[in-house]
């Protein structure tokens, strides 16, 4: 067991530096090209030298100790004893770096990762008055490890409930459908059954789904045009200094990526941003057994963590992200997928853009496409649609003031607002979009980051089809949650929130479904005429006419895209781009039966498939 030794604060400590090159733990050369370093990036001498690779978290805490004439503790060779710690002292075990570890003849014994007057303090403040106390030593990693140990129960039901206890009407989990829309949707479906073909309810159907999709084919039309020619929100990367810099927490969610586990930590590798201030969790469930042995068989650096969750319901991406987020220490936070390649400054411009712009904006949005973009017509297309929203659309919808539906990585959020909120929403399969939206119901902005991170698209149509499902599925129960109380979004952003939320969210998942009417009536209208209940041809001739300018604006956007950017190689696959988002009707009715049956249910999207092996895209593509 680990002595404890009396000290004062008071007395001078030898240099860290000095009693490293006395032991022989790093070389002069080392030191003195760490000291270097912390010149230009702030920090602690001791911390650069572990995350760069000089030194382990054993040999820095016993040196430390040593310094301070301290003894240390090992808490994975010697853990907590668990009745000492209390969920209610939970935040200042996070905050501050410490934890009791045991009581001995009545004294506490308390291990910190750094003993100073006002940590004495602060354990005064959780402990009673008249308890000896005596400290120790130990390592971030250590203490990670203990809070996940005797709080992992805690943390799993916080990062299920948290949102639903704090804010009910902005979750989805314990009703994704509510009573009244379940009504009135099963109440259409009746009346679409059993009503009399007649020739004025068919009549006044195919007008509202008309009308709609010509609203849904201009709206999305006017949005791509004016994304060609709004400037994009500027921030120089170099314009805040290495020292300045803030520690930026990163998560990185993986189920079943054992061979994505490389890929990811070089990405982590080749981000431009001092490695000290980076905070990287590698989130995996806890009975993932080969992505867990794929991860420690590829010894991480240590800015990277591992986190462990339970294996709970539901299993998705949010909840997984909200338990990491209780060991979460940067200013800001962003999320990362094991195949993206994130823009190696993209951190540094992310800064820059939160530090230039005021403190209502608490989101920013990187642009996304693919590295495997040519590898078939579906990625192509796939490639072309992420193009226009990510390049053309949201640029377009910050312009107008309309809540930006975030994607599922690279976005960079203000981890106090992120926290304020509740967090992600565990039960809804599109947390990104969802979370964009109750942003702007807080009154707060989204911003587009003009940087790039590349993903792998799925090669194969079932690949695609459970993906965009997935998709579809978490936009539909997300309309459904903000239609709950919509005046939030009106009384904060005014009507174009709203009606993003509509066309967007709601209206973009809607015209899928409908698509198939105006389908088949004009199919069977051309095929069968004589069968038909009795339609006006302005009808017949507007289903016809709204099916041929969905496909034509289709095509115009996505050959307009590749003119613009002389996107070599993609000129053949517009030509099928409408066929493209007639799959995605299939998705969409996929998605409405999954809402119904299973809403939290996560369709895994399998990576590390594609034969390309350059995770880079050419600059007419970036």
């Amino acid at each position: 067991m680990a002595q404890v030794l009396d000290f004062s604060l008071s007395k001078a400590f030898p240099r860290l530096g000095e009693l490293l090159r006395r032991d022989e733990a790093v070389t002069e050369a080392g030191i003195a090209a760490a000291l270097e370093r912390q010149l230009r990036q702030g920090g602690r001498l001791g911390e650069l030298l572990v995350m760069e690779g000089s030194l382990n978290w054993p040999q820095l805490v016993a040196a430390l100790a040593k310094q301070q004439n301290l003894a240390s503790v090992d808490l994975f060779a010697e853990p907590c004893d668990t009745s000492l710690l209390y969920a209610a002292s939970l935040g200042s075990y996070q905050a501050h770096g410490w934890v009791p570890w045991r009581q001995q003849n009545g004294v506490l014994y308390v291990a910190a990762q750094e003993v100073t007057p006002a940590l004495m303090a602060e354990v005064r403040r959780h402990t009673d008055p008249g308890q000896p106390l005596a400290f120790l030593l130990t390592s971030p990693r250590d203490l990670r490890y203990a809070l996940a140990s005797r709080f992992v129960n805690h943390l799993d039901w916080q990062a299920r409930q948290d949102l639903f206890e704090r804010y009910p009407l902005w979750s989805s989990c314990r009703r994704p459908v509510d009573r009244w829309m379940l009504a009135g949707l099963l109440g259409f479906l009746t009346l679409m059954t059993i009503a009399p073909l007649s020739g004025h309810f068919v009549e006044t159907v195919l007008v509202f789904a008309n009308l709609l999709f010509l609203a849904s084919i201009l709206f999305k039309w006017r949005l791509v045009e004016k994304g060609r020619h709004v400037p994009w929100p500027r921030a120089d990367a170099a314009s805040v200094p290495d020292e300045a810099l803030p520690v930026y927490t990163v998560l990185l969610p993986l189920y079943r990526e054992a061979a994505s586990v490389p890929g990811i930590l070089s990405a982590m590798a080749g981000i431009d941003y001092p490695k000290h201030k980076l905070d990287v969790k590698l989130i995996i469930e806890s009975d993932d057994e080969e992505t867990l042995h794929a991860t420690y068989a590829a010894k991480p650096p240590a800015y990277v963590d591992i986190l462990c969750v339970p294996a709970s319901q539901p299993r998705t991406k949010p909840k997984a992200c909200n338990y990491a987020l209780a060991f979460a220490r940067g200013e800001y936070v962003t999320i990362y997928d094991a195949e993206d390649v994130p823009a190696p400054d993209q951190l540094r411009r992310a800064v820059a853009l939160f530090t230039a712009y005021p403190s209502d904006v608490v989101c920013l949005q990187a642009r996304l496409n693919y590295y495997n973009y040519a590898e078939n017509w579906l990625t192509r297309c796939f490639a072309m649609e992420y193009a226009l929203l990510f390049d053309r659309m949201i640029p377009a919808l910050h312009a107008w003031g309309i809540p930006i539906p975030l994607g599922g990585t690279s976005n960079h959020i203000a981890l106090r607002r992120l926290r304020e909120l509740g967090a992600w929403d565990p039960y809804n399969v599109t947390e990104d979009a969802d979370l964009g939206l109750r942003f702007a119901a807080a009154g707060l902005r989204t911003l587009p980051l003009d940087s790039l991170t590349l993903e792998e698209a799925p090669l194969t149509i079932p690949a695609w089809l459970k993906q965009r499902s997935r998709w579809i599925k978490g936009y539909l129960s997300t309309w459904i949650v903000h239609m709950r109380a919509p005046e939030r979004l009106i009384r904060h952003g005014g009507f174009w929130p709203w009606l993003g939320l509509q066309f967007l969210i709601g209206g973009a998942s809607l015209v899928y479904l409908i698509a198939p009417i105006l389908w088949v009536v004009c199919l069977l209208g051309w095929a069968m005429p004589a069968r038909l209940p009795p339609v006006p041809d302005w009808v017949s001739l507007g289903c016809w006419s709204m099916l041929g300018l969905g496909w034509a604006s289709q095509w115009q956007m996505a050959w307009q895209l590749t003119r613009d950017r002389g996107w070599r190689g993609m000129g053949w696959a517009t030509l099928g781009f409408p066929a493209y988002w007639m799959l995605h009707s299939l998705a969409s009715f996929r998605a409405l039966w999954q809402l119904l049956v299973a809403p939290s249910h996560w369709d895994k999207t399998q990576h590390g498939v594609t034969a390309v092996k350059n995770r880079e895209i050419p600059p007419e593509a970036a």
